[in-house]
């Protein structure tokens, strides 16, 4: 069983990752994990790839995110591709726009 509930049958690479579901639809993100850069929100209910996140030039995900408890926003670990510096990414749900990052205030390794 998947975090929605469902099995959830999508395999875009052979890449580690981890996931988060959003608590008021049948969303989930999927984050690749080291050496891949992206993220893919997922339809439950469809089964279907709905987008492709990428990180900003020079940033990586961490494998990691979660969604605001009314799910508007995607929280996503990310770090930068040459040091440590850990940053929170902020997404809007609503189409899956990037809106702004922020510090964490340590390392997110």
């Amino acid at each position: 069983m998947g975090c929605l509930g469902m099995d959830i049958v999508v395999s875009p690479s052979a890449a580690r990752a981890a996931a988060c579901a959003r608590p008021t639809r049948a969303i989930a993100v999927v984050f690749a994990r080291r050496p891949d850069t992206f993220a893919l929100v997922l339809n439950g209910a469809r089964r279907a790839v709905l987008h492709r996140l990428d990180p900003p030039q020079g940033r990586q995900f961490n494998g990691h995110g979660a969604f605001s408890a009314e799910g508007l926003l995607l929280l996503t670990s990310e770090v930068g591709a040459e040091g440590s510096a850990g940053r929170v990414g902020l997404w809007d749900t609503r189409g899956f726009r990037r809106l702004r990052k922020r510090g964490c205030g340590g390392i997110a390794r």
